[in-house]
């Protein structure tokens, strides 16, 4: 008797798990404007419309057919505050989980940052994307493609986020701060002539773009052009003049072409500045790389 009490209480519960294991543990309740309510499970939500799955079926409701949304959000909605206290890896999330197309989910996130620190700019730029979206005034694959040339950026998987950015331009030519962006990208993999082509692109409409500006010198500095780089760099020395890698990198350009005496006053300021910013290690390198450089030239003229 025993024995059959136990296998069916097992059986009993094997229906149980059975029937749980069937239900939408993450089901959300769709309301429309015509009063039909329709159960099941969010698979994506965007500015346009929301998708649902209803008894094994993939179903699309405009947003603006949608009185309103009851339930609970399916598991890949949900984030856990782990990200308290590192607030880079909180944005990168957020980049990743709007590259997906999960746009509200990715604006929650970007809420959560905006309270930590109302005046980050990028969080603004992304939420100010996602609001577009939602408003129609951007499209969706617009939209997607700028926070997959971010994320895959932030990744260091940068000809996939050159990809990206390329199809934003296919998609707005007339984007032009995007160049600077692909710009990144491209001198990221080394590519120094296509990096300069995509600066020149942005200054040609925007000439006082320092940063720019600036990027162009650094890809002259590492091609070995060091005259074209200072001509760059002398052009934003006002905006730069306190940035201690700005002054390494002109100083070491004016010690390359023989300009001594400039390159060390140069050079100097930026170990100064290292030092200031409590970038002792810079500082030091810097130093080191100078007495190098001054013991090469003075071998040089020697012989």
């Amino acid at each position: 008797m025993k024995q059959k009490n136990k296998k069916y209480l097992v059986l009993k519960l094997l229906i149980l798990l059975g029937f749980i294991a069937n239900i939408p543990l993450n089901a959300a309740v769709i309301k429309l404007n015509t009063g039909e309510e329709i159960s099941g499970v969010i698979l994506k939500r965007t500015g346009k419309c929301i998708q649902i799955r209803v008894s094994g079926e993939n179903k699309e409701y405009k947003i603006e057919d949608i009185q309103e949304i009851k339930g609970r959000k399916p598991v890949f909605f949900v984030h856990k505050k782990i990200w308290t206290g590192n607030t880079a890896q909180m944005f990168k999330e957020g980049l990743r989980t709007a590259s997906k197309g999960f746009f509200l989910h990715a604006q929650e996130i970007f809420c959560e940052l905006l309270e930590t620190n109302p005046a980050d700019i990028h969080v603004k730029g992304a939420l100010s994307i996602i609001g577009g979206v939602c408003a129609s005034r951007i499209s969706e694959d617009y939209a997607l493609n700028l926070f997959k040339g971010a994320y895959y950026y932030l990744e260091g998987e940068y000809q996939k986020s050159i990809e990206a950015y390329e199809r934003v331009i296919e998609i707005n030519p007339k984007n032009i701060d995007i160049y600077y962006n692909l710009g990144n990208a491209y001198q990221a993999i080394g590519d120094a002539d296509k990096a300069i082509k995509c600066y020149k692109k942005l200054i040609s409409h925007k000439p006082e773009d320092f940063s720019a500006i600036y990027k162009i010198g650094v890809c002259y500095y590492y091609a070995g052009n060091y005259a074209e780089s200072i001509q760059y760099f002398e052009k934003v020395e006002e905006e730069f003049s306190d940035n201690p890698d700005y002054l390494s990198l002109i100083g070491m350009a004016n010690y390359s072409i023989g300009n001594y005496t400039k390159g060390k006053i140069l050079l100097n300021k930026a170990i100064r500045h290292y030092i200031d910013y409590g970038k002792d290690a810079k500082a030091k390198k810097i130093n080191n790389l100078l007495g190098e450089k001054e013991i090469e030239r003075l071998l040089e003229n020697f012989h």
